[in-house]
């Protein structure tokens, strides 16, 4: 059964994607890619006996494939199985460029997609299917601009959104294939970027799910590198060049007699780039910025001028354009009315006289947003923030067993530092040990907390421990400080525990036992060790249950992270397993601690902190405040719990921070 984080698309389309995505799987049931066999499905109408529409399949054995904490030899071996899959669907050409829409058969139709399908005056309207790319490609593009016009895309940056969708549909002719090919097309999925493959504890790949939304494709299009192997620091940095594991994967096919698959990896990038800029969410505006300039360096158009440069240029040749012109209107009528555009986009303010296209219509850079303006962009959770800091606090986190108490002492971001630390039972270091992650660095440190009288030492790395990180090392040797003789492996760690994306369970005298989980990851941000990009959700289902404490670098959004620089999928994650205690640091300034709790007002803040949710959970959180006003609830009553164990977790941010010798405030110490 679909469950949608957002408002679902109406039922004509929920029909289309799961008749689709059911075609899509009875098609590969006959071929040789491991897929899940469906049993039965209802699309959504009076005579379902469920209520609402369902696909009923096989759960296939494996877990989700977490490429980031794969070995380079695992890595290799479930890249080898991929290209057996390629192989085998390059035997099933179709003549027409879509989704599959007939369970049983191979009629391709229009595509399965929301962000493909238009409504006009309820009519739906969709695109597709196509016997050519030109039109393949030229439809989408158009359809955006159209909905940037119509104010329903890209409402804050409209004349941005424009002016790159535009010329998007000017480089058209540049990212067809400068070879004629055969004409022929093959199925893709449409969400490659790992999560897709599951796999046994030998990586082994035990099943490719999630077909919602596959398309037939162009075989440049089918067969570039999965999302998965792209290097992710290159790539949003406008480098152009082939990561290591896109190398790997174009070799195998090679030695599996396919050069000309192997022939689309080594040519993917622009394909790529092309791709990631149609339809980009520009709130991720630096992350864009290096994506657009590595796309007009591929097809040397434009290539070399910065974004305001760019920017003025696209203004002047598309000045007489009809869509530009309508923004221009509307941007007139805000400017003299002092309202946001969106209210006269029905309004007689179109009949204004066209005045100049002014050439400094920038969201970036420019001056800092205000409050105001920051809460347009992002209400709910402006408003969700400012709602939760006048929440009466949680009392302390009090110890499980009263007679001997395990105390905690807890840091993170020592750079280098060597503060004076409490005694205790466990030491925890959330990350960023060093300053430049060289070996001496880290031997220092490791040797310095080894001297610490703690029972348990428990460490994992952060953005800036460069040398833990391989695929950094190998990515980027010329950031790395090394000592002539000395690598990763030949770091003396003595009685530390280090966790990468692992658990250990620890015993102390008093023969209590705690759980603990670590991982190093951050969103990315610049070129540092252990990051994922923005988009990718790399935490999902990784939290082992009944874990006691969680030790990250990075905060969950929400939470100690000056904010909302957190992470929404770490979020997410941690309120599913409900840790006693997570720590973390990165943020220097937000260190801090904060009980969090698990009742429907918390629940609600977590949810839109997590990116999904909205009005609902806003107004939620605003009657619980009313109630509690009123002296009506206290807080431990603001709505029910769920049933679900844990009711709480004490979140600690222990960043000591560069220069912070004495530990000051920063070192936490706490009993469980």
């Amino acid at each position: 059964i679909q469950c949608h984080v957002s408002p679902p698309p109406p039922p004509a389309l929920r029909d289309y994607i799961v008749r689709s995505e059911v075609a899509t799987l009875m098609f590969l049931g006959n071929t040789g890619v491991p897929d899940p066999e469906v049993y039965d499905f209802a699309l959504d109408h009076p005579g379902n006996p469920v209520g609402v529409g369902f696909i009923l399949m096989e759960k296939l054995p494996g877990k989700s494939l977490r490429w980031s904490v794969a070995t380079q030899q695992q890595r290799k071996k479930v890249m080898d199985q991929l290209a057996d899959t390629f192989v085998e669907l390059h035997k099933y050409p179709f003549d027409l460029l879509g989704s599959l829409d007939s369970p049983g058969g191979t009629r391709v139709g229009a595509f399965a997609r929301e962000s493909l399908v238009d409504f006009v005056q309820s009519e739906m309207r969709t695109t597709g299917p196509f016997s050519s790319l030109t039109e393949y490609h030229t439809s989408p593009i158009r359809l955006v601009l159209d909905l940037i016009v119509r104010d329903e895309m890209y409402s804050q940056q409209a004349v941005e959104a424009y002016l790159i969708h535009r010329y998007l549909l000017g480089l058209i002719p540049h990212v067809l294939p400068s070879v004629p090919d055969d004409g022929k097309f093959y199925l893709k999925h449409a969400d490659d970027k790992e999560d897709h493959i599951l796999v046994d504890d030998q990586f082994n790949v035990t099943g490719i799910i999630d077909w919602e939304w596959a398309h037939t494709a162009s075989p440049a299009n089918a067969f570039n590198s999965p999302t998965a192997f792209l290097p992710v620091g290159d790539f949003y940095n406008s480098k152009n060049s082939l990561g290591d594991d896109e190398v790997v994967f174009a070799r195998l096919l090679e030695e599996k007699g396919h050069g000309d698959l192997a022939h689309f990896v080594w040519n993917g990038r622009l394909q790529h780039r092309f791709a990631f800029c149609c339809g980009y969410d520009l709130a991720d505006w630096d992350g864009f910025l290096g994506l657009f300039r590595g796309l007009r360096d591929a097809v040397g158009v434009n290539e070399g001028l910065d974004w305001d440069e760019w920017k003025a240029a696209a203004l002047r040749r598309y000045e007489d354009d009809p869509g530009l012109k309508q923004l221009s209107r509307l941007f007139v009528s805000f400017v003299n009315h002092r309202l946001p555009h969106t209210t006269q986009h029905h309004s007689t303010s179109l009949n204004i006289t066209m005045a100049p296209v002014p050439t400094t219509w920038s969201l970036r850079p420019g001056p800092r947003p205000t409050r105001w303006q920051k809460t347009r962009r992002e209400p709910a959770a402006r408003v969700a923030r400012w709602l939760h800091a006048l929440k009466p606090g949680l009392p302390p986190l009090q110890p499980t067993d009263d007679s001997k108490p395990i105390v905690v002492v807890c840091i993170s971001d020592t750079h280098q530092n060597q503060p004076q630390i409490p005694d205790g039972d466990l030491l925890l270091h959330a990350g960023d040990l060093s300053n430049e992650g060289s070996f001496e660095e880290l031997q220092a440190q490791l040797n310095w907390l080894s001297s610490l009288p703690h029972k348990h030492k428990v460490v994992i790395a952060g953005n800036h421990d460069r040398l833990l990180d391989p695929e950094f090392v190998a990515r980027f040797p010329d950031r790395i400080c090394e000592t002539k003789g000395k690598s990763r492996a030949d770091l003396v760690w003595h009685d530390i525990i280090y966790l990468n994306g692992s658990s250990v369970t620890v015993e102390f005298n008093n023969q209590r036992k705690l759980k603990i989980f670590g991982s190093p990851w951050t969103p990315q941000f610049g070129t540092f060790a252990f990051q994922y990009p923005p988009i990718r959700d790399v935490w999902t289902g990784m939290i082992p249950d009944r874990t006691d404490i969680v030790l990250t670098h990075g905060p969950p959004k929400g939470y100690l992270d000056l904010g909302g620089k957190g992470c929404p999928g770490l979020m997410r994650e941690v309120a599913r397993a409900r840790p006693r205690v997570m720590v973390f640091g990165h943020l220097h300034d937000g260190r801090g601690r904060v009980e969090v709790g698990y009742r429907r007002f918390d629940r609600g803040y977590q949810k839109i902190m997590a990116g999904r949710g909205g009005v609902r959970e806003v107004v939620g959180m605003g009657f619980g405040l009313l109630g509690a006003w009123g002296g009506k609830l206290k807080y431990s009553t603001w709505g029910r719990g769920d049933g679900r164990g844990r009711t709480r977790t004490t979140m600690i941010n222990a960043a000591v921070g560069e220069a912070d010798t004495q530990g000051n405030q920063s070192v936490t110490v706490f009993e469980m």
